[in-house]
């Protein structure tokens, strides 16, 4: 008898929230029970109702849009300690321009949560910037309910570590789409140097390319040859690869 895993993913979208097993004999595939969300409070009684059954489990948190934004980290050579990279970080997440704009539900008077890529040298870092009411409320519950939570991360995060070995190593940008949301990236070998998300439209391969050549012209860089697509496949296009889907099935009784 296989035993079930006690490894989840909590994953928290722009309208939606499910939970799924992973590790162990858990199908990467598996269909999940979606629970319609609107605003942090509808997202916090969807959280708090998966939760409470997981004592003793452990739980990663991915954020989709709108709980995180992305900013793009210049290499600095004085920059040598990890907490000179957070503050040059924090510095550059209030900089106008960045991905996503306001994160949903946050106070600006309160400092962000961020967690840098790994660091290389002469390359850029991708700093990833959590809503911080949101995680404080998460941490709280996966207190309550005894429940191990092990790391929190964004979608976009997750869906390049998941694919990193399928991208190209250069000339290739990236495009993901998330429940009616598109984030274009530029990339620079495995550095992400500029990225966007924007709402999709029905047509998303013209969009795709749009996104990036704004995104080419605002950074000085070239345009991409390729586009690898994570998520829903776009209509035929000779310069889209779709490279697999990102967001589990909706399972039966869950929201289409």
């Amino acid at each position: 008898m296989s035993r079930s895993s006690n490894k989840h993913g909590l994953w928290i979208l722009r309208d939606a929230v499910f939970l799924r097993a992973e590790g162990g004999n858990a199908m990467h595939q598996a269909p999940a029970l979606y629970r319609e969300a609107a605003g942090i409070e509808d997202t916090l009684q969807a959280t708090d109702a998966l939760l409470a059954p997981l004592s003793g489990h452990r739980v990663t948190v991915r954020l989709g849009f709108p709980w995180t934004r992305h900013v793009v980290v210049p290499w600095h050579p004085r920059l040598v300690s990890e907490a000179e990279w957070m503050a040059w970080a924090c510095a550059a997440s209030e900089e106008p321009g960045g991905e996503g704009g306001t994160i949903a539900g946050d106070d600006r008077d309160k400092p962000p949560h961020i967690a840098l890529t790994a660091a290389r040298h002469g390359a850029p870092r991708l700093a990833i910037i959590g809503s911080t009411p949101l995680l404080k409320a998460l941490i709280a519950q996966c207190q309550s309910h005894r429940v191990h939570l092990t790391a929190a991360t964004s979608t976009f995060a997750y869906a390049l570590h998941r694919y990193r070995r399928e991208l190209p190593v250069t000339g290739c940008a990236l495009a993901m789409l998330e429940r009616g949301m598109l984030t274009c990236a530029l990339r620079d070998g495995p550095s992400i140097t500029a990225m966007t998300t924007v709402a999709a439209q029905t047509d998303v391969s013209p969009q795709i390319h749009a996104v990036l050549r704004c995104l080419a012209l605002a950074a000085s860089a070239p345009a991409p040859d390729t586009v690898a697509l994570i998520g829903d496949a776009a209509a035929p296009d000779e310069r889209i690869h779709w490279l697999g889907d990102h967001l589990r099935a909706i399972g039966e009784g869950g929201p289409a």
